[in-house]
This record gives C-alpha cells, sequence and structure tokens, in this order.
C-alpha cells in the first residue's frame, strides 16, 4: 500500500524494496529447512535443498560484490571527461544527448539537431556555423533505449546513419555484465567475470561515443 501511494523516486521505493527481502529470506529458509527435517525427509530431499540454498546464496553474494564493485570503478562519463577536456571538447561545439560527459545525469535527445539532405545526416540549420557542430556526443543509455524494437525503426536508422557517415573518434566502453537470466549458474559467472574486468581496470557506466562532423558540413 505504501509503494502505491508514495510518489516514485529510488530513495523512498528502493529502501524498502531492497530491505523486506533480505527480512523475510531468512526467515523462511529457516522454516522451510525446518520443515524437512520434522518431516523425515529423505537424505538426498535434504541434501537437494541444501544444495539449492546453497547456489541461491551465492548467487546473492555474488550479484552483490558486482554490484559494488560497479559502484566502486570509475564511470566511464567521469573518464571521458577529462577526454573532452583534454581534447576541447565542450556543449559549445559538440551536438550530444542524454547520460554523455556534457549532460551526465538528465535526460536528452538530439534528433531535432539534425535533418536528412540526399540521404545524409546535416545538422539543423541553427546548429550550423559558428563551431557549435564539431562533435557528437551519443551514450548507450540513450540509444540503447531505441534498439531491437521495430516501432523505433526511425531512431535506429538515425543512430546508423551518425556511425556510418561522421569519423569515430573515441569510444570508452564499461565492463559487461551479461544480459540478466533466471538461470542462477549463469548469473554466478556473469557476476564473477564483471567483477574480474573491474580488477583489470574495467570500468562501470554506459558506452560513450565520441564523433567529428566532416567539415563539410560545419
Amino acid at each position: 500500500m505504501l509503494l502505491s501511494t508514495v510518489p516514485i523516486a529510488w530513495a523512498r521505493w528502493g529502501l524498502p524494496m531492497f530491505l523486506t527481502p533480505l527480512l523475510v529470506a531468512p526467515i523462511g529458509a529457516y522454516y522451510s529447512f525446518r520443515y524437512l527435517r520434522e518431516r523425515g525427509s529423505a537424505r538426498w530431499w535434504r541434501w537437494g535443498a541444501t544444495g539449492l540454498g546453497v547456489i541461491a546464496s551465492v548467487n546473492l553474494v555474488a550479484g552483490s560484490v558486482a554490484a559494488t564493485a560497479g559502484y566502486l570503478t570509475p564511470d566511464t562519463r567521469t573518464v571521458a571527461t577529462t577526454y573532452f577536456s583534454a581534447h576541447r571538447v565542450t556543449r559549445a561545439n559538440t551536438i550530444f544527448e542524454g547520460y554523455t560527459p556534457l549532460l551526465p545525469g538528465g535526460q536528452r535527445t538530439i534528433f531535432d539537431r539534425f535533418t536528412v539532405v540526399d540521404g545524409r545526416l546535416t545538422p539543423a540549420h541553427e546548429y550550423r556555423g559558428n563551431t557549435r557542430n564539431t562533435y557528437v556526443a551519443l551514450s548507450s543509455e540513450m540509444y540503447g533505449r531505441y534498439a531491437n524494437d521495430p516501432k523505433y525503426a526511425t531512431e535506429q536508422k538515425f543512430y546508423a546513419l551518425v556511425r556510418v557517415q561522421f569519423p569515430l573518434l573515441k569510444t570508452f566502453q564499461p565492463a559487461t555484465r551479461g544480459n540478466p537470466t533466471t538461470l542462477e549458474g549463469t548469473s554466478i559467472w556473469d557476476a564473477l567475470n564483471y567483477v574480474r574486468q573491474v580488477v583489470l581496470g574495467g570500468l562501470s557506466g554506459p558506452t560513450i561515443e565520441l564523433y567529428e562532423v566532416p567539415a563539410e558540413l560545419t
């Protein structure tokens, strides 16, 4: 009832969503194993239940370690900010979308900042000249929302044109977490592999792509 009435905000609904399972799970585990013991279940039943409990516990611990590693390792936007500053990539000379170093914590689309002329992307008139379109900065936190869904065919075509027509200057790639799965063995492997990548210097955050707008379009 509380979650359905309190306005959505991460700090407010995230806390009970995370803590409640942590409080309930030990109670469920205790009564489950006590039930098996008091009912005199077959040994293989008890060992099987214990094995499943161990796998579930390892999965939770591995996931927690991976999440902690993700919070401790540098974010791609932070690393990219240093590169942008060194190469004078600024808000004044870049067409950028949300969740890039130039707008790290907010949403923003850039579709309306371009027009298609003879099959080529061209910065809209108000973004031409005065060095306002030297670079294009993309973030997977934005373009990932439009991938693999037929209803976003126009947006997918836009990103495809950017990647074909504009030279790629730099990519900031985070460590890969793997796709979410209900298979706990796979989930454990993915979590441990992510931790290994972080230990070896992998980053967290979205993929950042920086492109240069061809001179004839400036």
